[in-house]
């Protein structure tokens, strides 16, 4: 999460870990956590701030930019041991690649 949307107030903003800016309503409650949301009626929900990591669901695409809905507010090893990868499906991209060339 980076913020408010430069253009709406109403919206914020983030990136994806392949640099694409992704847009989402700012007055959105989301669970605490991915565990949380998959458990089933969440406890009480919180508002993402600057600095949050968030899984959202892209609903449709611009040309400069994604716009979704936010899941829940997550941290990337979290998503990383849910989904085994940075991309659901556990797709390999250049995020993965990257990581893993840091490491080796």
């Amino acid at each position: 999460m980076e913020g408010p949307a430069r253009r709406s107030p109403a919206l914020l903003t983030g990136r994806t870990c392949h640099n694409k800016r992704v847009l989402f309503a700012a007055d959105a409650a989301v669970p605490g956590s991915l565990a949380a949301l998959r458990a089933g009626p969440p406890g009480a929900p919180v508002e993402l701030r600057a600095g949050d990591y968030a899984a959202v669901r892209v609903t449709s695409a611009g040309v400069q930019s994604l716009h979704a809905a936010p899941l829940a507010r997550t941290t990337a090893a979290e998503f990383v041991a849910r989904y085994g990868s940075t991309l659901p499906g556990g797709a390999e991209g250049a995020c993965d690649r990257g990581a893993l060339r840091a490491a080796a």
